[in-house]
């Protein structure tokens, strides 16, 4: 019955929007004054911006968001146990933070393109708010149940090769690395090539870059201070890496593949809050679950309630006790340790510090090329 009326309902509007084209039914128009050929390009207008259309921005940034809303609205009567194991499937446990990417596929619409009859250099920030919820989401939806949030600092855009209308490309994004406060985030633009054009061209694009990096100075290792009155660092003690110092080892890490055309690249400068309080992307990144271990993960959700295996005791003091029998108090807690608690953690017991130690070395390498361009920038803000 109900597939029934709706077709109906289907047939009713297709037969009314059928009249707003017909020369008989032009009384029946919404605008009987407009001539046919008229109103047929203004519905030919609409549909080629239809992206631009109100709302439609939205509907395209939160997709993600309400994707996940949605699912978890289906699991509302499942069981807890199902819930949790749906909660963990959200965090990369134990996955190298730069490891971590999103990407999204889209073409170069008429509204989104220029005069010049390629995407407009506006369309790539417009654009890049679709990935970033997205990766946000991907993998620190975590943190954002602990009452963290993310704000954007800065993008840099480095326009390489148009992306012509009507062409289809993916953006990429990724960590490059992060320092004590700003997580450095990389999207490229890419597209598949359609000649058979050498990847050299797109690896000697990178060749300043490249040179710069012979006299990078060496970025300190970082710590986590344990009281206020210590400077405001993150991170882990380690012995000084290797920079890196040659186009090759560059190459590596950046260039695309050999049947790719790069068009733009963005780094994006993402710093963590919760409320007014900034968050170390060292503490965040573990919190969300990144390089993590089994019993790490388990004291992680038991600092949000969520660890099925905490033995509490009933005691006075109102103490409980993990797996491993590390004492931690009630008022602990993984919002209260984002917000500023992380600070007041002993230096032997900062876990976060040993789950992100194997990664320490490429993050420093990586921090010397991302380090420069926000120093360039501040400098130049001085000019």
């Amino acid at each position: 019955m109900a597939i029934t009326h709706a077709l109906a309902m289907f047939n009713v509007a297709k037969t009314y929007a059928l009249g707003l084209f017909t020369g008989e039914n032009a009384a029946r128009s919404v605008l009987p004054f407009i001539p046919r050929p008229l109103r047929v390009l203004l519905v030919l207008l609409l549909v080629l911006n239809a992206r631009s259309l109100p709302f439609l921005w939205h509907l395209r940034v939160f997709r993600p968001l309400l994707y996940i809303r949605l699912k978890w609205l289906s699991l509302s009567l499942g069981s807890r146990h199902t819930k949790q194991a749906w909660l963990d499937s959200l965090s990369p446990i134990a996955v190298s933070p730069f490891a971590l990417r999103s990407s999204y596929s889209t073409w170069a619409s008429l509204d989104e393109s220029d005069y010049n009859m390629h995407l407009s250099n506006s369309s790539y920030a417009k654009v890049l708010d679709m990935l970033r919820l997205k990766f946000a989401l991907q993998h620190f939806a975590t943190v954002f149940r602990d009452g963290c949030w993310i704000a954007l600092g800065s993008t840099h855009l480095r326009f390489i090769r148009e992306i012509p209308i009507g062409a289809k490309y993916e953006i990429r994004m990724y960590i490059g690395s992060w320092d004590e406060k700003w997580a450095y985030i990389i999207a490229r633009y890419v597209s598949k090539k359609h000649s058979k054009s050498s990847s050299s061209s797109s690896r000697g694009r990178l060749q300043d870059t490249a040179d710069a990096l012979s006299s990078a100075a060496f970025i300190p290792s970082l710590h986590t201070p344990a009281s206020p009155d210590t400077p405001f660092t993150s991170g882990v003690n380690t012995p000084n890496p290797q920079l890196i110092q040659s186009k090759e080892e560059f190459d590596a890490l950046w260039a695309e593949a050999p049947g790719e055309t790069l068009h733009a690249l963005a780094i994006n400068e993402l710093v963590f809050k919760q409320g007014r309080r900034t968050v170390p992307p060292a503490v965040t990144l573990a919190a969300a679950g990144c390089g993590v271990d089994d019993k790490a993960w388990e004291r992680a959700k038991m600092l949000r309630g969520e660890s099925e295996s905490a033995k509490v005791d009933a005691d006075a003091n109102g103490v409980s006790k993990d797996e491993g029998g590390a004492k931690v108090t009630e008022r602990e807690t993984m919002s209260a340790l984002l917000a500023g608690g992380w600070r007041t953690v002993p230096t032997g017991e900062r876990w976060w510090e040993d789950t992100l130690a194997p990664f320490e070395a490429e993050r420093v390498r990586r921090l010397g090329v991302l380090r420069r361009i926000r120093d360039g920038m501040e400098c130049a803000g001085g000019m």
